[in-house]
């Protein structure tokens, strides 16, 4: 009596069962697409993308001018002297504040002052409470920092008592060697 219930309920498991290995094969390959991204990040070590080892020190920014606001984002002020440092940053999701923090640290004039189109929240959260370290928000087209500095961020200087950039790391310089130097070289 319900034989055609049944062998429409026959075919149709015998439907899915058919189905199977093509929607293991279709899943399977899914899943390798989403998890080998994945496997691969953590082979490499997988953090956050790292600072670049050398930056293309801009060396048309020597002798050209710096015009600091007197306060950074957070309200602190941001005095000009003699080897003050100006660093741009280009991209502050790709890489790690704290791994920035840990550089910038090691600077021994403070404070460092860090130019942005951008910060995100990551970065004002961790230089927030950092004293040697002042945040100031540009864009290229503000006179605050030459626009080479934004647009081929980043780019250190360090800049004499009325903001003329007298100072870039050396060619094949890394900014932590930068910085790590520049008690020397003073």
């Amino acid at each position: 009596m319900n034989t055609g219930l049944e062998n429409r309920l026959c075919a149709y498991l015998q439907g899915v069962k058919d189905a199977l290995p093509i929607a293991v094969v279709l899943v399977g390959g899914w899943a390798a697409l989403r998890v080998a991204p994945m496997l691969s990040a953590v082979g490499s070590g997988g953090g956050p993308a790292p600072v670049p080892a050398v930056s293309p020190w801009d060396r048309s920014l020597l002798g050209q001018r710096i015009h600091l606001p007197q306060t950074d984002l957070n309200g602190r002020p941001v005095a000009i002297r003699e080897g003050t440092v100006v660093v741009s940053v280009s991209c502050t999701d790709c890489a790690s504040p704290e791994a920035l923090l840990s550089i910038v640290s090691a600077s021994p004039v403070k404070p460092v002052v860090l130019v942005s189109g951008n910060f995100t929240e990551p970065y004002r959260t961790v230089f927030q409470a950092e004293p040697g370290v002042r945040l100031v928000q540009s864009s290229p087209q503000s006179p605050v920092v030459p626009p080479e500095m934004l647009l081929k961020a980043p780019q250190a200087v360090v800049v004499d008592a009325k903001g003329v950039v007298v100072g870039l790391p050396r060619e094949d310089e890394t900014l932590k060697a930068f910085f790590e130097l520049l008690g020397e070289r003073e």
